[in-house]
């Protein structure tokens, strides 16, 4: 069985709109796990930055009530930061999931 010209072109042209669309969703996921990373490293960051500041670290004496208030944020920003975490490991899935579908449409692509 042989293909004609014309069609080959087709089946070319066809497989390089759906690589091409493959490769603006491996873009749109790496900058979408870049952006989750980045947000990760600046809650981690501050979270440092609070820690540092925090009353005990620095050898002042603090009340109960501020040191509850400092507690009950820490806690909130640890939640966020596992949150982040979270996210970023889903953005890192997406990221690989795409860039092997743009591998296989570039592979078929060279095939013809």
């Amino acid at each position: 069985m042989t293909i004609d010209s014309s069609t080959l072109r087709l089946l070319i042209e066809l497989a390089q709109q759906r690589r091409d669309t493959a490769a603006a969703g491996n873009a749109a996921a790496s900058a979408q796990r870049e952006r989750a990373a980045t947000t990760l490293q600046m809650l981690t960051d501050y979270r440092s930055e609070v820690r540092e500041q925090s009353p005990a670290s620095q050898g002042r004496v603090a009340s109960r009530a501020q040191l509850q208030v400092l507690d009950r944020f820490a806690q909130r920003l640890d939640v966020a930061i596992d949150a982040q975490h979270r996210q970023h490991e889903l953005q890192q899935a997406a990221a690989a999931q795409a860039a092997a579908e743009l591998a296989a449409r570039q592979r078929r692509l060279k095939a013809l």
